[in-house]
């Protein structure tokens, strides 16, 4: 049986990940600033019995009209089925709320703190008067993840190849072409990868530390410090075989300091040293969520910072991948005419060729 190391993993991470959800987010903006919104998720049934503490909803739905769905309506998280973004899930509570974006927007508190990058968007809405039509510029941001663990992702992705690799922002890469940029992607999915378990071998490390400087044994602790780079390299030679995630923590640190401490310590004590890891780990679980935000603006579109369309009205996919390499911004553009503006226009207009035409019949 695994010791320290089998909830270590990547695997391990996954399955913490599981209660992770999706959301379906619809957004109407009115032309006096008023905007109703629903929110899809999928609840248990201890939610669907009234238990909140099991809210599906990344933000308190305190405030919230709940209304109940029929479980068999099947919702397209994102595209097509066909499209590679496409999930099919089964959504069957919503939220609604409608509030005045100008003078009373909801103040939107996170379920748990590491939720608030995706729970908690900065929303923004413009009206700018033009004779004829009148503009509504609408930009809702998702604020950048801090929280991104041990080792800077900066040490393996630089600002531009991440917003390529999370954002699909192709500033810096106009004219390569297709041959071009799945090589580059390769390149920087590994080099991510790479990052991703250096972080969790970090974290893993962490907790052992962390829970032996807790336990009253002090034997290994200065010892790990010290020590710290030489077990890395150790770990780093061992994955040359194998993978650095599936390196198991206690056979390694039991080989490197030719003992049985590690193992026999986590048998006896695996609840605690389980418990320290995930919660650590915890802002992981971010990345388990996704939202499929729908937006319709009022009068015509003209301009969104996404292609994904479902008929007239656009969408985009957030998740905390999109949030890595900074804000991840929201933004869309419509237009309402003003009515009235094109009568006065069309009467003055008719005036002067009244008066034009009076003027000749008077010569």
């Amino acid at each position: 049986m695994k010791t320290i190391g089998y909830l270590f993993t990547i695997s391990g991470l996954l399955l913490m990940a599981s209660c992770s959800s999706n959301h379906r987010m619809v957004t109407q903006i009115y032309p006096d600033g008023q905007i109703s919104r629903e929110v899809y998720a999928y609840g248990d049934s201890a939610f669907m019995a009234g238990d909140n503490t099991h809210s599906p909803f990344l933000f308190s739905i305190r405030g919230w009209q709940q209304i109940p769905l029929d479980a068999s309506i099947p919702f397209v998280i994102l595209g097509e089925k066909s499209n590679s973004l496409g999930k099919e899930d089964k959504l069957n509570v919503k939220v609604k709320r409608t509030w005045n974006i100008w003078e009373n927007p909801p103040l939107l508190t996170p379920e748990k703190k590491w939720l608030e990058p995706l729970a908690v968007p900065q929303e923004k809405l413009e009206k700018h008067f033009r004779w004829f039509y009148t503009y509504y510029t609408f930009t809702c941001s998702y604020r950048q993840i801090e929280e991104k663990g041990p080792i800077p992702i900066e040490q393996f992705l630089n600002k531009s190849e991440q917003r390529l690799l999370f954002q699909g922002d192709l500033t810096d890469y106009q004219g390569m072409n297709g041959l071009e940029l799945n090589d580059k992607l390769n390149d920087l999915t590994e080099r991510f990868m790479k990052w991703y378990d250096e972080s969790l071998y970090e974290l893993r490390f962490e907790t052992i530390e962390e829970w032996e400087s807790k336990s009253g044994n002090k034997v290994f602790i200065s010892k790990l410090k010290a020590d710290k780079d030489a077990i890395k390299r150790a770990a780093m030679d061992k994955a040359k075989d194998t993978d650095l995630e599936s390196i198991d923590m206690g056979e390694l640190l039991d080989a490197f300091y030719q003992t049985t401490y590690f193992s026999t310590a986590y048998q006896k004590d695996k609840n605690h040293i389980n418990q320290l890891f995930e919660e650590k780990c915890r802002p992981i679980e971010l990345f388990g969520h996704q939202i499929k935000y729908e937006l319709n603006m009022p009068g015509r579109l003209i301009t969104a910072n996404t292609s994904l369309r479902e008929g007239d009205t656009p969408y985009w996919k957030v998740d905390a991948y999109r949030l890595l390499p900074g804000d991840y911004i929201l933004e869309a553009q419509s237009r309402v005419p003003n009515i009235w503006a094109f009568v006065i226009t069309g009467f003055l207009a008719l005036l002067a060729i009244c008066g034009m035409l009076y003027a000749r019949w008077q010569r």
